[in-house]
């Protein structure tokens, strides 16, 4: 039930690049590990109720009650429970309302601020700068084409 990465592949899937199509024919390098098939389900603690809200979620059998209880959880950034952490979490649809979130959470920092320019290469563009999408980002990928950073700010 893992989602795909964001403008990724999973890992399993044949290689989109040609010259590894054999390799991956012969000796998937997906098979070569182990892994450990997880059972229980440890994220939302004692809240079995939740639990079960989200697993129905994502499996497409979600109730009007589930979604209730989904409406119940979001809460507006001046919401009584917010303003009182300092440090709430904000999860946002759009990478434009990240950055915004971001750089006024960077501005309450006292510290000096870091700024760190992209280094884009390109295989036969000399000097590549490529274009900037609309949230700052180098087009066509999630990476930012400034990554702004001070001591103390929280990086994920």
């Amino acid at each position: 039930m893992q989602m795909s990465p964001v403008t990724g592949r999973y890992i399993f899937l044949e290689p989109q690049d040609k010259q590894f199509h054999l390799s991956h024919e012969i000796d998937p390098l997906w098979l070569k590990f182990d892994y450990i098939d997880l059972k229980e389900n440890h994220r939302q603690g004692e809240d079995k109720a939740y639990a079960d809200t989200l697993n129905r979620i994502r499996v497409g059998n979600e109730t009007e009650a589930d979604i209730q209880t989904l409406k119940e959880k979001v809460r507006h950034e001046l919401h009584e429970d917010i303003l009182k952490e300092k440090d709430a979490l904000y999860i946002y649809g759009t990478n434009k309302n990240v950055n915004k979130m971001n750089k006024r959470r960077l501005k309450d920092l006292k510290e000096e601020e870091l700024i760190v320019k992209a280094v884009c290469l390109h295989r036969s563009i000399k000097n590549f700068d490529p274009a900037e999408g609309n949230a700052g980002e180098v087009n066509k990928t999630p990476f930012q084409k400034e990554l702004r950073l001070k001591l103390g700010a929280k990086v994920i």
